[in-house]
Parts: structure tokens; C-alpha cells; sequence
């Protein structure tokens, strides 16, 4: 049995490390690398987690549905690496699917969207 471990699935998918470590979270981990630690999962039942995975688009970043606390508003807020990546994205028809789905259900109507650039972020320095 080969194994492999979340950073090796993680190249292989074209996937953050951390996005490869949720996608491997059903399975049971067959071992420890020795020399880092890292969880091993059997390379053949990681692969069909990847597999039939649909790829987003290279420039987004992330994406979060965050509602109101009443309950009665939901707003989608998604993260790209610029205006152009989000551009190429709704040009090429990556948001097609998300937008037929938002139309289709009953009570949800758009807004029209909006964006936002990052003026200023803030980082702790590391120790």
C-alpha cells in the first residue's frame, strides 16, 4: 500500500494544504511520516477524494455565506487574488452554477453585488 500524506495530496490536486487536510478528514490515517509527523493516508482512497473534485478558479481565494442575526439575510463574500482573477472568472462562466442556484431558490434576490478593495491589513510580527 502506498501512502501518502495532506501536503503530497495537496500538490497533486493543485489544493492549499489545509483544503487537502479537510478533504481528508473521512478517512483513517494509516500511519505517521517519521520524519515530520504528518498524517498517512492510503494513496488509493485519497485519490478518489480528489478525483471528480470540481477545480474553482485559480485566482479565487475563498468564499464564506455569512447570514444575519435574525436569520434573515445571507450575503456571499468571496476572496480573489485581484479584480482581474474575479473577472476572467465570471467571463470564462465559473459563476454560473453558484448564480443559477441563488436565482432558483425561493426568497433569495440578488443585490447586484459590490466590491472591495483591501486598503490596509494589519500583521502580528512572529516570534
Amino acid at each position: 500500500m502506498r501512502r501518502v500524506t495532506a501536503q503530497q495530496c495537496a500538490t497533486t490536486w493543485g489544493v492549499s494544504p489545509s483544503y487537502a487536510r479537510r478533504l481528508l478528514a473521512p478517512l483513517q490515517a494509516v500511519g505517521r511520516d517519521l520524519e515530520t509527523g504528518a498524517l498517512l493516508y492510503d494513496q488509493t482512497q485519497a485519490d478518489g477524494l480528489g478525483t471528480g473534485r470540481k477545480a474553482g478558479h485559480p485566482g479565487a481565494i475563498s468564499a464564506h455565506f455569512l447570514h444575519s442575526a435574525d436569520g434573515s439575510r445571507v450575503l456571499l463574500y468571496t476572496g480573489w487574488t485581484s479584480v482581474e482573477a474575479h473577472q476572467e472568472a465570471a467571463e470564462a462562466g465559473h459563476h454560473d452554477e453558484g448564480h443559477e442556484i441563488f436565482s432558483s431558490t425561493p426568497g433569495v434576490r440578488p443585490t447586484g453585488g459590490g466590491g472591495y478593495h483591501l486598503h490596509r491589513s494589519l500583521s502580528l510580527p512572529r516570534p
